[in-house]
């Protein structure tokens, strides 16, 4: 039976997703070199952009919107896009390096490329997509490959590129190599290949959800790490709208540049290069998209398809720290990608994460340590949400006689491990009045328990916190709730229980 609620459920303590603090209080840095309270020096907080949109990318014309999706070929009634395979992106690619060696035409904000400067998105459809396409047939760019000894590279989109026209081409290219897209028979729909920027017609709109269904993946270009370009656009915003509304998969590619110093950055603290980077992703939905129900949408997609790819991240960095034969020294990271793995309900990838990580902290640490009371209360904690309250009660008992020698009967670790021990409890009895098959008389020997161990952590919080903090009133709470539980069952078996004051 799954475990109720999310435990731990007060901040503090042992909670799973926070490693212990060094001797004396001081935080360790989340990053080698930078200041313990400075983790903008690694990602950059977001700024507000004002809602940047791309004009070239994304007119604004509903007229011109519709005509273009008329004009696109259809396959059984679905809207078909055409893409072309990863060779063709990189023969395009040496192709801008080439051109590159020479100043281009002014850019749409006015400014000049300079001899020497990779060429961006936009400059590779101003200096190479448009002198190919001027005068031919057929507007797109894929249809004059069609015509050449190419043809075997292009195809019916399966990936639809979600990019900036600020990014430096050589990135989106290198971004779509290294992600999860990156198969022999993937065919990539980018605007600067595939869009008709034939006859001074607008670029094309973004894909709706009968689209993305024909298609089937979109694949976000993460570049810069720090705030990708791609998140600013409102055609981008769109794009991931119709992915979610069609049922498409989304994935994330990152510059293979950039890979090595952003696995360092997990492995300096996973937890904050999460958190920051869904704080990004908030920011940038709310700029891009035009409503606040796409913005909800299009940050739920994103954060999800993120936890997803962090998570492939972090092991890949964890094996490589492995591999270099010494399993301790990335024992943060294995228990930050553990917490996260369970946080992502994929609990058979997180169970031999974290209990590694117990290992290894009894072996290096001792049973008393801090480091080892927390790697037991997550455990205990994965136990509890994965419903194996059997096992969980016996390590959040574990890990209440280690506080309690340890740091005493009235430490906040202890009493968060008191808390989470009684929800556990509290959830006996609500198995038992769920029809679970859990004795009424067992639960109501748990529930006495879960009571007293409530009531002690309120006393506890109560006189080290104050009456009116957070986690005094929800432990009161959850107290509230037990008794009322109790209540229930005790009526069903016409048995009267009385209650202390707490």
């Amino acid at each position: 039976r799954a475990a109720r609620g999310s435990p731990p459920r007060e901040a503090g303590g042992p909670r799973a997703s926070v490693r212990p603090r060094p001797a004396g209080g001081a935080r360790r840095p989340a990053c080698p070199g930078v200041p313990p309270d400075a983790m903008g020096a690694c990602l950059p907080r977001p700024a507000r952009t004002g809602g940047v949109r791309d004009d070239m990318a994304y007119g604004q014309n509903e007229a011109v919107h519709r005509a273009a999706r008329a004009r696109a070929p259809t396959m059984d009634g679905i809207p078909q896009f055409y893409g072309v395979s990863v060779s063709v992106l990189r023969r395009i690619k040496n192709r801008a390096r080439a051109v590159s060696r020479q100043p281009g035409p002014p850019r749409s904000r006015g400014a000049r490329r300079r001899a020497g400067e990779p060429l961006t998105v936009e400059d590779v459809v101003r200096e190479i997509v448009r002198p190919a396409t001027k005068g031919h047939s057929a507007g797109p760019y894929y249809e004059v490959l069609l015509g050449s000894e190419a043809t075997k590279d292009v195809g019916p989109a399966n990936v639809m590129v979600c990019l900036s026209w600020a990014s430096r081409f050589d990135d989106v290219v290198s971004a779509i190599e290294s992600s999860a897209a990156a198969e022999p028979a993937a065919r990539y729909w980018l605007e600067p290949l595939c869009a008709d920027f034939g006859q001074g017609r607008a670029p094309p709109p973004p894909p709706d959800a009968e689209a993305m269904r024909g298609v089937g993946r979109a694949l976000l270009i993460w570049a810069p790490q720090d705030e990708p370009l791609a998140l600013r656009r409102a055609w981008v915003a769109k794009a991931l709208h119709a992915t979610v509304e069609a049922g498409a998969s989304l994935v994330v590619g990152l510059p293979r540049g950039q890979l090595s110093s952003f696995d360092d950055l997990l492995a300096a603290d996973f937890d904050a290069v999460a958190e920051r980077t869904a704080a990004v992703i908030a920011t940038a939905a709310e700029n891009a998209a035009t409503s606040a129900r796409e913005a909800a949408i299009v940050r739920e997609a994103v954060v999800s398809a993120l936890h997803d790819w962090l998570a492939a991240r972090g092991e890949h960095r964890l094996h490589a720290e492995e591999s270099r034969g010494d399993r301790v020294a990335p024992l943060d990271l294995r228990s930050q990608l553990g917490m996260h793995m369970r946080s992502l309900g994929r609990y058979s990838e997180a169970e031999p994460l974290l209990r590694d990580e117990l290992e290894l902290c009894v072996t290096a640490y001792g049973e008393l340590d801090r480091r080892t009371l927390a790697a037991v209360n997550n455990v205990a904690t994965l136990m509890h949400e994965g419903g194996e309250l059997e096992e969980a009660e016996a390590l959040y008992r574990r890990a209440l006689r280690g506080y309690e020698q340890a740091l005493g009967k009235v430490h906040e670790d202890t009493l968060v491990t008191v808390a989470n021990l009684a929800a556990l409890l509290h959830d006996m009895v609500q198995a038992a009045l769920d029809g679970d098959e859990v004795a009424p008389a067992d639960a109501l020997r748990a529930g006495d328990e879960a009571e007293k161990l409530y009531r002690r952590a309120v006393r506890g919080r109560t006189k080290a916190l104050g009456p009116a903090h957070d986690a005094t009133q929800s432990t009161a709470a959850e107290l509230d709730r037990l008794r009322a539980d109790l209540d229930r069952l005790a009526a069903g078996r016409h048995t009267d229980r009385s209650y202390e004051s707490a």
